[in-house]
C-alpha cells in the first residue's frame, strides 16, 4: 500500500509530457530517494516506538517491584502494630498486677500490725489486758 505522497511522485516522474528520458530518469530518481526518504523515516517510527514500548514495559516491571516492596512494608508495618498491641497489653496487664501486689501487700501490712497488737496485748499482765472479749485472741469475736 503505497501513500498518496509516494503514488503522487512516482506519477510525477512517470509523465513523460515535454520532458526528455534524462529529466525522466532525475525525476524517478528523486521521487525514488524522497520514498526511501520516508521509509527511513517510517522505520525509524516504527523503532522509536519499540522502544517507548520497551521502556513502558520496563517501568511497568518497576512499577510491579515497587508494588511488592510497598506490600512487604505494609505488612511489616502490621506485624509491628500487633506487637505494639500485644506489647500494649502486655503492660496493661503488669500495671494491674502491680497494683494487686500493691494491694495485698497493705493488707498483709495490716494484718501484721494486728498481729502485733495482738501479740503486745497477750504479752501483758492480765490485770492491764483490754477486757473486751474481741481484743484477745482465740476467743470468738463478738461476745
Amino acid at each position: 500500500a503505497m501513500s498518496a505522497g509516494s503514488q503522487r511522485e512516482m506519477t510525477r516522474a512517470r509523465s513523460s509530457r515535454g520532458r526528455s528520458v534524462r529529466g525522466q530518469c532525475a525525476a524517478a530518481a528523486a521521487a525514488e530517494v524522497s520514498i526511501q526518504a520516508r521509509v527511513a523515516q517510517a522505520e525509524l517510527a516504527a523503532v522509536n516506538e519499540a522502544m517507548a514500548v520497551r521502556r513502558a514495559e520496563r517501568a511497568e516491571g518497576r512499577h510491579e517491584a515497587l508494588r511488592a516492596v510497598q506490600d512487604a512494608v505494609a505488612a511489616e508495618v502490621a506485624g509491628l502494630r500487633a506487637e505494639l498491641a500485644a506489647a500494649k497489653e502486655e503492660v496493661r496487664q503488669a500495671a494491674e498486677a502491680r497494683a494487686a501486689h500493691e494491694a495485698l501487700r497493705e493488707e498483709h501490712a495490716a494484718l501484721l500490725a494486728e498481729h502485733a497488737a495482738q501479740e503486745e496485748e497477750l504479752n501483758r499482765p492480765w490485770y492491764q489486758q483490754d477486757p473486751r472479749p474481741d481484743r484477745r485472741i482465740g476467743r470468738r469475736r463478738g461476745g
